[in-house]
Parts: C-alpha cells; sequence; structure tokens
C-alpha cells in the first residue's frame, strides 16, 4: 500500500518537471530570436548612433557614447583573438557574427549576440559598421535551470531502481529506457529501441494489449492522467515470463505523443500469495477429513502451522523487498502514528530536510509541524480524520540554515486497525526558480517600452504587451485571436506586404517603417521588427514583432532640416564677413614683415657705429687716450655689444615668429662648432673662476644643420651655464650620439644652483626670467632658451632639461644625423607652422590668430608639429601636400566653413583616416549631431582649454590610421 501511494505523486511529478521543461524551452527560443538594439560606428570604431534598446541594456545615454568607442562595454573577460577576428572580418568587407560578455555602466555583467556588418560607400571602401545585438544574459541564465532541471529529470529516470520506459502513443514504439529495465528484461538499449511493447508480451497477450489500447483513445489536445496500476506477463530476452504491475503516464517526449511506464516485477509475490492459497486450502481440506482423528490432527495442525510460518517468512521477504524500493526512492517517506510518533523514515528525508537520519525517527511529526507550521498540521490532522489524501507546498529552513520549497503528498493507511500517516515529500526548489525566472521573464517583456506582439503562423493574435495597446488603441484582449491586418491603414500597396511575408515565411528577419490605424482611425507611422520563431523540428511556428512610434523622430527630423537651412544662411554671412577679415589680416602681416626689415637697419647702424668708434679711439687712432678713460670706453664697448645681442635676439625671435627665418643646412663638422662655441665663453669664464670641460663621443664626426643657428644655440646654453654658475664651479659641454633612433646629442651641463621643479614649464617661454625682479642679480631679456627651442625645432630637433636643486643642470639640444633643408612656414597668408617631422603632425585651422597660437603651443609641449592655418581653403591645400595624423578645425571658417571641409575630406580616400576635432563658439541644437554625422572624431564646444585639446589629439593619434584598434 505504502509503496502505491508512493508511486502516484511520483509520476504526477515527473509529468510537472517534463511540462515546465517543454514550456521553458519555447519561451527561450523565442527570447533568442528578437533583435533589441542597434549600433552604427565610422570605420575607426567610434560611435555615430545607438538606439533606445542599447541605451537601456547598457545605462549609457546617447550623449555617453557618441564619438566614443564601444570598448567602453569590455568587461575583460573576452579573449584578444575574438576582436582580432572581427576586426580582421569586417574591415575585408564580411560579416561578423559572435557573442560577447559585456560591463554595463552600473557595473554590472551582461552577455549579448551580435551581428556586425559593413556598410560601403560609393568607391566600394568601408565607412561605417553596423552592428545589431541581442540582450542573451536571460537567455543564458535560463539555459543553465533548463540543462540541471533535464538532468534532474534524467537522473530520476535512468537511476529508478524499477524499469522505465517510454513508448510512443501511436507506433508503440520503445523511445527511451532506463538501466534497471535493461538489465531485468536482458535486452540492450539499442535492442529496446527498435522494439515496439507488444515485442515483450507473450502472443497469447497480444490481443489483450490492443484491446486494452483502443478502450482508452486519447482525443487531440486532450491531457490525460495517470493509469491505475495494472497487471500483466512480460518476456525476458531469453523467453522467461514474468508477472509486473504496470503504472502508465502520458506525455510529452522529443515532440512524440508518449507514454511514460514504471514496470514492478510481482512475480515472486503472486506465486507466494498462490502458495499460500493452496496450503490454505490444503488446510480446510485435511482439518475436515481428520476431525474425528484427534492425535492425527495434531500432527497435520503442527505441520499447517510450520507451512503458515514459513509462509509468512515469504511475506516478510516480501516486504523487506518494499523496504528496499522505499530506501532507494529519491522521494522522501515518512510514516506516522496518529499520536505523531514515527514508524519509518528514508534516507531521502534526512537528505531533504538536513537532518541526520538516526535523528529523524526521535521526532514526533505533531510537535515539529506545530513549531514549524501549523497549517501543515491542520492538514494532517484532516487527513486522519477523513481518510482523503491532500497535497500542500511548504517552504521550510534547513538545520543548515538553506530555506527549501518541498511538495508533500498526505495519505491515511490502517495498520493493525489503526489510522496512520503517510507523508511523501519532494524538494521542488529547481521548479520554484525556474517558475519565479518565467514570471519575471513575462514581466519584463510586459514592461518593456516598445511595442511587442506575438502571432501564429497565419498573422493571428495570440499575446501583446501593455505597450502594444497603448501604441494601437486596441485592447489587448481585444486583439487575442485577430489577425493584424486590423492596423492596416491602405498606405501600402501589396507588394510592400508580399515582401514582408515572403521574407519572414523563409526565416529571416524583416525590418522597415510603415504607416498603421489605430483603433479610433488615426495614423501613425512605425518602425517594425519582424522575427520568426521555430519550433524543435525546425518548423517557423509564431511570429515576433517589436514596433516602435516614429512620430517623434520624424518631426525632429523635419525641424533639423529648417535648423540646416537656417545654419547655412548664417554661415554664408559668416563667411562674407571673415573674407574680409581675413584681407585686413594679410595686410597687417606684410606691415609686420615691412617693419621688422626697417627696425633690423636702424638698430643695427647706429650700434655699429658706435661700436666701431669706439674700437678706434682705444686703439688710438684719434690719439693717446689717458688710463683713466680706458675704463670708460671699455663700459660702452660692453654695454653696446649686450644691447647688440638683446637686438639679434629679439629680431631673431620675431623672425621665427612671423614665419620669416631660413634654414641652410650642410655637412658641420661636430669638433669644430663645438670649440667655437667653446672659444667665446672661455674668457668669461675664466674671469668667474670656472673651469670649461668638453667631451666628444666617439663616432660623431658630423651633423647636418644651419652652422650659424648651431653655434648660437651653443653659445646661448654656454653663456647661460657661466653666468649662473658660482665662483669655483664647472661648466662643460658633452656630444653623444643619441640611440635608438639615430640623431646627435649635445648636452650643457653645470654645477650651479639648479632648478626647481615648479619653474621647470617657464624655461622656454620668451620674455621670461625666473628671476624678474628689477634688483635681480643676474641680468638679460629672457630669450636665450626660447630662442634655442625655436631653431631646435627648425632642425627637426628638440631641447629638453634635467636638474636637481644644489647640483646643476643639464640641457640637451637633439638635432637628427640629416635633417632635410626646410623654411618654418609657407609663403601662402594666414598658413604658419612649426616642424618636428619625428611626432605627428596636427593642422590648426582658426581664424582668431591668439588662441591658434595657445594652442600650437601647447600641442608643441606634447610633442607634435603644428601647422596654423585661418581659412577653410587652406586646410583643404595642405591634403595634397602634407599627412597630417590630426585636422583641429572651427566649423565656421572663411572661404570654406568647417562642416564644407570635412566632407570634402570625407570623400576624398587620401584624408579618410585623418582625425578631425570639430571646435564650436555658438552652437545651436543639433550642431555637435551634425559634426560628428558628417565625419568629426570629436565635437568639442569652445571655450576649450588648450592643454585638454592636446590630451585628446594624443588619443586620437596612438590610434591606428586604418581604424584598426589593438584592443577594441
Amino acid at each position: 500500500m505504502i509503496r502505491a501511494r508512493l508511486e502516484q505523486p511520483l509520476d504526477l511529478l515527473e509529468q510537472r518537471v517534463l511540462e515546465s521543461a517543454v514550456t521553458l524551452r519555447q519561451f527561450t527560443r523565442a527570447v533568442e530570436q528578437s533583435p533589441v538594439s542597434v549600433v552604427i560606428t565610422d570605420r575607426a570604431g567610434l560611435i555615430q548612433y545607438v538606439n533606445p534598446c542599447f541605451t537601456a541594456l547598457t545605462g549609457y545615454t546617447a550623449a555617453d557614447v557618441l564619438g566614443k568607442n564601444p570598448r567602453i562595454l569590455k568587461s575583460g573577460e573576452m579573449k584578444a583573438e575574438q576582436y582580432a577576428d572581427l576586426w580582421q572580418n569586417i574591415l575585408a568587407g564580411r560579416v561578423w557574427r559572435g557573442e560577447f560578455h559585456n560591463r554595463r555602466r552600473d557595473g554590472s555583467l551582461f552577455w549579448e549576440s551580435a551581428c556586425i556588418a559593413p556598410v560601403m560607400d560609393a568607391a566600394g571602401q568601408v565607412s561605417h559598421f553596423i552592428a545589431v545585438k541581442e540582450d542573451i544574459t536571460r537567455q543564458r541564465e535560463l539555459q543553465a535551470a533548463l540543462a540541471a532541471s533535464e538532468r534532474q529529470y534524467r537522473l530520476l529516470f535512468d537511476r529508478n531502481p524499477q524499469p522505465m520506459w517510454l513508448y510512443d502513443r501511436h507506433t508503440l514504439g520503445f523511445l527511451a529506457v532506463n538501466d534497471a529495465a535493461v538489465k531485468r528484461y536482458g535486452y540492450t538499449r539499442a535492442e529496446f529501441l527498435t522494439m515496439t511493447i507488444r515485442d515483450i508480451r507473450p502472443s497469447e497477450d497480444v490481443a489483450r494489449l490492443e484491446s486494452h489500447l483502443a478502450q482508452r483513445p486519447w482525443l487531440p489536445g486532450e491531457t490525460p492522467s495517470p493509469t491505475s496500476p495494472s497487471t500483466w506477463r512480460h518476456r525476458r530476452k531469453d523467453g522467461t515470463l514474468m508477472d509486473v504491475e504496470v503504472v502508465t503516464d502520458p506525455v510529452t517526449f522529443d515532440g512524440h505523443q508518449a507514454v511514460l511506464v514504471m514496470a514492478q516485477d510481482v512475480t515472486e509475490r503472486r506465486r507466494v500469495e498462490a502458495e499460500v492459497a493452496a496450503l490454505n486450502a490444503t488446510l480446510e481440506r485435511r482439518v475436515e477429513e481428520r476431525t474425528a482423528e484427534l492425535g492425527a490432527a495434531n500432527r497435520a495442525l503442527q505441520s499447517e502451522i510450520a507451512e503458515r510460518l514459513l509462509a509468512e517468512a515469504r511475506l516478510a521477504e516480501a516486504g523487506e523487498l518494499n523496504d528496499v524500493v522505499i530506501n532507494a526512492s529519491p522521494l522522501g517517506v515518512a510514516a506516522y502514528r496518529a499520536t505523531g510518533e514515527c514508524i519509518m523514515v528514508n534516507a531521502a528525508v534526512a537528505r531533504i530536510t538536513g537532518i541526520p537520519l538516526d535523528v529523524l525517527p526521535q521526532q514526533n511529526f505533531r510537535e515539529a509541524m506545530a513549531a514549524r507550521s501549523s497549517a501543515t498540521l491542520a492538514l494532517a490532522e484532516r487527513v486522519l480524520a477523513t481518510g482523503v489524501s491532500e497535497r500542500e507546498e511548504v517552504r521550510l529552513r534547513t538545520r543548515a540554515g538553506r530555506d527549501v520549497w518541498l511538495e508533500l503528498h498526505l495519505s491515511r493507511f490502517l495498520r493493525g486497525g489503526e489510522p496512520h500517516l503517510l507523508v511523501i515529500s519532494d524538494d521542488i526548489a529547481d521548479r520554484k526558480r525556474a517558475g519565479e525566472q518565467l514570471r519575471l521573464q513575462t514581466a519584463a517583456l510586459e514592461a518593456a517600452a516598445n511595442a511587442m506582439v506575438i502571432t501564429d503562423r497565419a498573422g493571428v493574435v495570440e499575446w501583446a504587451n501593455p505597450a502594444f495597446a497603448a501604441l494601437t488603441g486596441h485592447p489587448v484582449e481585444a486583439l487575442r485571436g485577430q489577425s493584424l491586418r486590423v492596423l492596416n491603414s491602405g498606405k501600402h500597396d501589396s507588394a510592400h506586404y508580399r515582401l514582408m511575408w515572403s521574407t519572414i515565411l523563409e526565416g529571416r528577419v524583416w525590418q522597415g517603417e510603415m504607416v498603421n490605424r489605430r483603433r479610433d482611425g488615426t495614423l501613425y507611422p512605425l518602425h517594425q521588427t519582424i522575427t520568426p520563431v521555430r519550433d524543435a523540428s525546425g518548423e517557423i511556428t509564431h511570429f515576433i514583432a517589436v514596433q516602435e512610434d516614429i512620430t517623434e523622430r520624424r518631426r525632429l527630423a523635419a525641424a533639423l532640416e529648417v535648423e540646416r537651412a537656417h545654419l547655412a544662411q548664417r554661415v554664408q554671412e559668416r563667411t562674407a564677413e571673415l573674407t574680409a577679415s581675413n584681407a585686413e589680416l594679410a595686410r597687417a602681416l606684410n606691415a609686420k614683415g615691412e617693419f621688422l626689415a626697417t627696425m633690423s637697419h636702424e638698430l643695427r647702424s647706429p650700434l655699429n657705429t658706435i661700436l666701431t668708434t669706439v674700437e678706434a679711439v682705444e686703439a688710438g687712432v684719434y690719439g693717446a687716450v689717458p688710463d683713466r678713460q680706458r675704463p670708460l670706453l671699455g663700459n660702452i664697448a660692453e654695454s653696446g655689444q649686450h644691447l647688440l645681442a638683446v637686438i639679434n635676439d629679439i629680431l631673431d625671435y620675431s623672425k621665427i615668429e612671423a614665419g620669416q627665418m631660413v634654414t641652410e643646412p650642410e655637412a658641420v663638422n661636430v669638433a669644430d662648432v663645438c670649440e667655437a662655441a667653446l672659444r667665446l665663453v672661455r674668457e668669461p669664464a675664466r674671469q668667474r673662476g670656472l673651469s670649461v670641460e668638453s667631451q666628444i663621443g666617439s663616432g660623431v664626426t658630423q651633423v647636418h644643420a644651419d652652422v650659424r643657428r648651431l653655434k648660437q644655440m651653443l653659445v646661448n646654453l654656454l653663456a647661460n651655464a657661466v653666468k649662473f654658475t658660482p665662483s669655483g664651479g664647472r661648466v662643460g659641454l658633452e656630444v653623444t650620439a643619441k640611440t635608438p633612433g639615430g640623431g646627435i646629442r649635445f648636452t650643457v651641463w653645470d654645477t650651479g644652483p639648479g632648478i626647481e621643479s615648479r619653474d621647470m614649464e617657464r624655461l622656454f617661454k620668451p620674455f621670461v626670467q625666473l628671476d624678474s625682479r628689477l634688483s635681480r642679480a643676474y641680468q638679460g631679456t629672457g630669450l636665450g632658451l626660447a630662442l634655442v627651442a625655436r631653431m631646435a625645432a627648425l632642425h627637426g630637433g628638440s631641447v629638453s632639461v634635467a636638474s636637481t636643486p644644489g647640483h646643476g643642470s643639464r640641457f640637451t639640444v637633439v638635432l637628427p644625423e640629416t635633417p632635410a633643408p626646410r623654411v618654418l612656414a609657407t609663403s601662402a597668408p594666414g598658413v604658419q607652422g612649426r616642424e618636428s617631422p619625428s611626432a605627428p603632425l596636427v593642422v590648426i585651422a582658426d581664424e582668431h590668430q591668439g588662441f591658434s597660437a595657445a594652442l600650437g603651443a601647447s600641442l608643441e609641449s606634447h610633442g607634435f608639429r603644428v601647422r596654423l592655418v585661418r581659412n577653410g581653403a587652406a586646410v583643404l591645400s595642405l591634403m595634397a601636400d602634407l599627412s597630417p595624423r590630426i585636422v583641429v578645425m572651427d566649423s565656421t571658417l572663411p572661404v570654406l566653413d568647417g562642416l564644407e571641409v570635412l566632407r570634402q575630406m570625407r570623400r576624398d580616400p587620401a584624408a579618410a583616416a585623418i582625425r578631425v576635432i570639430m571646435l564650436a563658439t555658438v552652437v545651436v541644437p543639433g550642431h555637435g549631431e551634425q559634426c560628428l554625422a558628417a565625419g568629426a572624431s570629436a565635437f568639442l564646444e569652445k571655450p576649450v582649454r588648450p592643454d585638454d585639446v592636446a590630451a585628446l589629439a594624443r588619443t586620437l593619434a596612438e590610434l591606428p590610421a586604418g581604424g584598426e584598434h589593438p584592443d577594441a
């Protein structure tokens, strides 16, 4: 009796597990095939557009990600090889598909399936990439839960000690058998799967089997209930027969209408029952025959008692077999007296509750339930009183502190005439979790902002979310069972719908815009994505449509067009104003050049006259000079030389700034130019009590340079070292070959007071002295180091300084060994530049000269070469002769505005890889998006900090020219 009550809940449990697994698989397939997120990037991988589903999924707004690389989503858990394969395929023009494990803005991780396709321009070159991505995080979680559920079912089926199998309800062929069936019947699993259930019956029982099956046909759409146990004869492979008690339960298995069968061998039990019946008959007959013979009756009675004891022993063995079945069951089984004392409990109860098996028999059911669940105790009282079995789901906490969900089946049975309670328990935590996941997924779809609808293959609505009802005006209940043709607006011809249906019936996703009609008759435009859903056999059964109302998007697009027309008019007016301003600036530049030439003549001529006259007087040309007057003449000569040096420095720096200084590089003997520079500082050094040292490295013989400018740089540095080094100190000049990369290092060092780190950034600025007081100890214009820096740049080199306060300083000029002759600036009006061929070239296009100069100085300090231009036409003219890495450009420029320049650059394949940072003083709504859409890498609103622009330029310069990001 205990076994029979155990088997029925087990069958019901297995049916519910199978139905939950099927529902979970169908829902997961629908979620997997629904595209949600769209991202558009340029060839460099910088984001130009994301749709609302992307922002909802990642937590980033469109403003957060526009102009940035999708690697902001990287979780660090994907392999670099996957990204390398991605870029190799899409840059070759192929579509790439795969999965990413990414990170949202709040730090949480999610899985998404991605399809990335290149977009070609008119020339057949890849210009953009479109990524369609779907959040599959929940799908992966459901797959894991489904796998766990299937493993649990498989464990319950395969390891059941009783033979079990599944057979097709129509063909009667075996679909699956467990290990117990293979062992008990002697057939291999492969043999079973080629047989039908007729093959394990004796031939004389087949007719009874077919009659039995015909008595209870299953109707289409019906969910049959498990059958009551019935007894049959089965034949083993060796031909022997056995009696079995069979319980069947119709189920769905791998697309088949199947029957789950559990068979218990009762051959021995029936044999014992037959023997007992025979013994009872014999006993009765012998008692009747020998009643008169007392002695013989006593002997017969003793014999019968012995035989009865043997039968009872055999019955006890059959009871032990039942105990084995109960103890092997995965379900918890316990029996209690009406007073609550435990009389039997199996190991599964200990596993489920966490209570040791040796402690369970000591627990009173009534006391335990009074403390844990008064409702369960009341249910047990009702079962004991009425004899009607009950079922309940309860949540209990184990001794280990783990909460478990149990399904309890309570039944009454009689033992010794007294009512007892049988409790069968099953851990249903996994089933609860799977149900909760399904509930959350359904809630998420119900709460989705986009309208979603699921139809059958014919387009009849089976489900729609509230957003769909709000968009169409049709209540969800009213839509269910209707065709979506109720939304037809009549604005599309039949060809439109034929194309849509042919696409989705072929199993492909259809996307497009259309106009539908609401319930109140109003029309609305929408963007729709329709995805086919397949069943396990691959047949299309349903369609999922995701719809987005684009009324507001179209209104904004129309407003943007009006704004663009207004902006174009403003740009045209501004261009005329800037053209006139640019002509005036060009005249000013010419006037500046003429002024420099005049000042050079007017200042140097009188100074040369003064110095020549003093020299003649000292030489006695005009008569003997009294000794007391010679110091005065020396002071005049020294002051004149100092003034001439100052004028020369100012004029040289002015020429550099005006773009009029030209270098004339030639092969220069390094030793000769160094010695010439040292000769000029040895006497002043001796007068100050300083020693002068020099060292030229082996192998350093020649350098290509303007000899006069190189000598001027070395003299300026050596003179500074002599001027700032206290008496008794040392100064020196070292020349070495630079490795790696080539070039020559000229290092001037001293043992002077050194330079504080806070003063380093001011060293090479013109007209700046670290001590600016009128009473300062050292005189000068503050142009010496600025000239050294500018002249080093003219040679394509650089200058650097290293200093420790109290331990002296080291100034190093690095010149390339063989630079090409160059002019600092072109002769074209409005164009200036500073060169350093080893660094990336940046073109700055802005009509405001002060801003361009400050920004150019900042970029040079960050290691860039700089070209300054003042109109859009000059930018395009440079593209043919130079290959700049970056263009920093104002959106409103004279001659050609910045947007038009950017468009022409993007149409030129040779300039397509150039990074463009677009600037704007007055920003109208949508202007930034317009610049990014035209191909800008970044958009900044003035005023901007030059160092911020330099940092952004340095980031963009690190990207490969082809846009291949090594860690994208």
